[in-house]
């Protein structure tokens, strides 16, 4: 089996590239737009192509190259179907969990990656390769993390992601469903305004646990872009939709937000810097993504008696809410399913660099995957 690796050192995209005599498929098929000028060119055309889950780097360059046939879990499709304008032109088939399939004279099984609703991890060939996706092996509240005991033990070559590497452990999760409750409960009691920002993947699992904790003392107000993806997933998991009201704009009515993280703190939240009691929380260990939060961050760290009159004088609380595994846990990982040959992918190079050496230190035959790599296994 002759692999190829695309984008997977610079955490631009993931494509896993397998050829079998003159058909190629490929295990996830990524690649963000907005990234396009720092690759060198698009992952290589491909008969067949295996979706790991829903987010650009790692379905995003089915807007531009479209397989004759795509394959994921049905909730990754469903999900796919809100996030790509090219959807209803794509050949897609849901498949199930644990349900082997063939394609092009190889043979895959999904097994739940717990990173987000839907994502999957491939084995081929009944362990001769196993392909991660994004990975998180904690649990969460609604729902597991992935299990190495789920796939086959020794497999000749894994490819597992490293993208939480830096990060030597996190917390479990239901401490930091703690540490919101307890924000929450602090806001309500001082009537300030909270501001959760989500990514849309993750945008249903925010409004459950807000939900959840103000037990109905303050409505829940929610962007419009978000409310398809809030209501497949909650039906996805056969649960209830919670109470909620979109808004159109953005006024004193709306004490409790949802929104994206992502081009909305000029418009939305850069107006409240001056407001006493505002909080915004992060969910996620990754930092803020925009010069505005940055900034917050930083002010927000001065007590208020030394904050000016141009710094932001609410809360900003960043929650460790990781979506990956973290560097111990990718040890574990490994240990457990004690592979013959190991790739890091997705992550820093030099943080998958200092990792890969504890694992041969371990006796694990462990590097770097690096963008362009051609494997042989």
């Amino acid at each position: 089996m002759k692999i190829r690796l695309f984008g997977t050192g610079k955490k631009i995209g993931n494509s896993i590239i397998l050829k079998n005599k003159k058909k190629r498929v490929a295990l996830d098929y990524g690649c963000k737009r907005l990234q396009l000028e720092k690759i060198e060119s698009l992952p290589p055309k491909v008969d067949s192509a295996i979706i790991t889950h829903a987010h650009y780097d790692h379905c995003g360059a089915l807007s531009f190259k479209k397989p004759k046939k795509i394959y994921s879990t049905k909730l990754t499709r469903g999900l796919c179907r809100l996030r790509l304008d090219s959807f209803n032109s794509l050949n897609w088939e849901g498949v199930r969990y644990r349900r082997p399939f063939e394609v092009n004279d190889f043979s895959f099984e999904l097994f739940d990656a717990g990173h987000c609703l839907g994502s999957a991890m491939i084995e081929v060939d009944n362990g001769v390769l196993t392909y991660t996706g994004d990975l998180n092996i904690r649990d969460r509240f609604l729902w597991k993390g992935a299990r190495a005991t789920d796939l086959q033990k020794n497999p000749d070559c894994l490819i597992i992601d490293a993208a939480g590497a830096e990060t030597k452990s996190y917390k479990p999760f239901q401490k930091t469903l703690d540490d919101l409750e307890t924000i929450v409960e602090d806001a309500v009691e001082n009537d300030d305004r909270i501001i959760m920002l989500t990514d849309r993947l993750y945008a249903f699992e925010t409004l459950h646990h807000l939900d959840h904790f103000l037990d109905g003392r303050e409505n829940i107000h929610v962007e419009p872009f978000l409310k398809d993806f809030i209501g497949f997933c909650y039906s996805g998991l056969g649960r209830k939709k919670p109470r909620t009201k979109f808004f159109k704009g953005f006024d004193d009515e709306a004490k409790v937000v949802i929104l994206t993280n992502k081009f909305q703190t000029e418009q939305v939240i850069q107006p409240l810097i001056h407001e006493k009691g505002v909080r915004i929380i992060l969910p996620y260990t990754w930092g803020p993504r925009d010069k505005y939060l940055k900034r917050f961050k930083e002010q927000s760290m001065k007590p208020f008696s030394e904050r000016k009159n141009n710094d932001f004088m609410g809360y900003l609380h960043q929650l460790d809410w990781e979506i990956h595994s973290s560097s111990n846990e990718i040890e574990s990982f490994v240990e457990e399913l004690s592979p013959s040959k190991t790739f890091l992918i997705h992550g820093n190079d030099e943080v998958m660099e200092k990792l890969s050496q504890r694992l041969d230190k371990k006796g694990f035959d462990a590097e770097v995957g690096l963008n362009h790599s051609v494997l042989n296994i």
